[in-house]
């Protein structure tokens, strides 16, 4: 018998579950501003791992220099953002 797959509203790594979580996190974060743009970034990569109870930013030992093709996206993503906002990237 083949396994039946989770539907993409039923699983919480679908898009429908991502989209909706995004969704609730900027209507509860308010107006997104220069200043307060980087707190929303990172409130949206941070999860709490309850084993350990230690919170941890997704997915950072992938924007690293050298350790994968992310480290490049990180870069582009980050200097988008200065250039939306209009503020100065600063030292990498």
């Amino acid at each position: 018998m083949a396994k039946k797959r989770a539907s993409a509203k039923g699983s919480p790594f679908g898009e429908a579950s991502r989209v909706e979580l995004l969704e609730r996190h900027l209507q509860e974060f308010g107006e997104i501003t220069a200043a307060t743009a980087w707190r929303f970034v990172y409130e949206e990569l941070l999860w709490f791992d309850k084993s350990t109870g230690l919170v941890h930013l997704y997915e950072s030992d992938k924007v690293r220099p050298g350790r994968s093709s992310w480290y490049a996206r990180s870069q582009a993503f980050t200097d988008r953002l200065c250039a939306l906002y209009g503020v100065d990237r600063g030292p990498d």
